[in-house]
């Protein structure tokens, strides 16, 4: 599954497990969420399919929710912070069984172990550009989750 970050410049694309890893480490490192604002077609939701009121913590659910370009460029600050501190290197380059590759498409890989992944591996060596660009993405202001 996907998570689509919907901003001003364009769409950001992650899948679900990159998305939480960014808020995980973002939250880590400072970040505090003020909170995601209903979407902007709420209002035409009929009464008896929404909750009385808007789950501002809800930052995941894919909605539409809107996030503040203040609580962005917060968020976007927090992960700054972290660039320096992600590695270079491929920290996973040892622990890959398979790889397909498509072209037009990021190289898609399988781990030969089930552990879970630290933020700092899932977002270091190959990806570590994709990280930096979200950061860009995030200070440009707000975004709605899809």
């Amino acid at each position: 599954m996907a998570v689509v970050l919907r901003g001003r410049t364009g769409d950001f694309v992650f899948n679900n497990r990159g998305w939480v890893q960014i808020l995980t480490l973002a939250y880590q490192r400072g970040w505090r969420p003020v909170g995601t604002v209903e979407p902007a077609h709420w209002s035409s939701v009929p009464p008896e399919r929404r909750p009385s009121e808007w789950p501002a913590a809800d930052y995941c659910n894919g909605k539409g929710q809107r996030v503040h370009p203040k609580d962005a460029r917060a968020l976007a600050d927090a992960l700054a912070a972290v660039v320096d501190d992600l590695p270079d290197h491929d920290p996973l380059e040892n622990d890959i069984a398979h790889t397909l590759d498509v072209p037009g498409y990021p190289a898609l890989r399988t781990r030969r172990s089930d552990r879970r992944l630290n933020p700092y591996e899932f977002f270091g060596g190959p990806n570590k550009d994709g990280f930096k660009a979200f950061i860009d993405f995030a200070r440009t202001g707000g975004f709605a989750v899809w």
